[in-house]
């Protein structure tokens, strides 16, 4: 799928700053200078990821982007305000460390995450998709939901373990 392409391009390139972009063209080429320049002007950020004002995705889409954003914020603990996208520019050392990860369900946001928490968002322009549309339909976006939560979080333990511990209070 698209994250193990991704990952697979990952552990190919050589440079300094790495920029993640998806193929659909709905964030232009142009923008990349912005995310690369929001990096290197602030030694303090690890990763720089770019954050539409306004998204051109369908409804349903937009729902279960919403959702993931919730799981994430109470499983990885997110900030509200930190929106996670595949346009991004990572240091090396993160893409590096990212890469580490051994993981059959990679998923860039909440590893890039768990990697670090110095990321911010860049505002860059977001167009609509010329061609085609989205290849996620709604079973995928839930899909990817549960991995980011059964992943990359430790919530789904700590849930199971509370209601363990009521049960044997309640049974005793």
């Amino acid at each position: 799928g698209q994250f193990r392409a991704l990952f697979c391009g990952l552990t190919q390139v050589r440079g300094t700053i790495v920029v993640t972009m998806d193929d659909d063209l709905q964030h232009p080429a142009t923008e990349v200078i912005k995310l690369v320049r929001a990096l290197t002007d602030d030694p303090k950020s690890d990763a720089v990821i770019g954050r539409a004002e306004e998204r051109n995705h369908s409804p349903l889409r937009n729902i279960g982007s919403s959702l993931n954003d919730i799981v994430l914020r109470l499983s990885l603990g997110k900030p509200r305000n930190l929106q996670f996208g595949s346009f991004r520019a990572i240091r090396r050392e993160i893409v590096d460390a990212m890469l580490s990860f051994q993981t059959s369900n990679p998923v860039p946001g909440p590893l890039l995450f768990r990697t670090t928490r110095r990321v911010k968002n860049v505002t860059v322009e977001h167009r609509p998709r010329l061609h085609g549309g989205s290849n996620y339909s709604l079973y995928q976006l839930g899909k990817v939901t549960l991995d980011n939560l059964l992943s990359y979080s430790t919530l789904p333990l700590k849930v199971v373990s509370v209601i363990g511990i009521l049960t044997s209070l309640l049974s005793a």
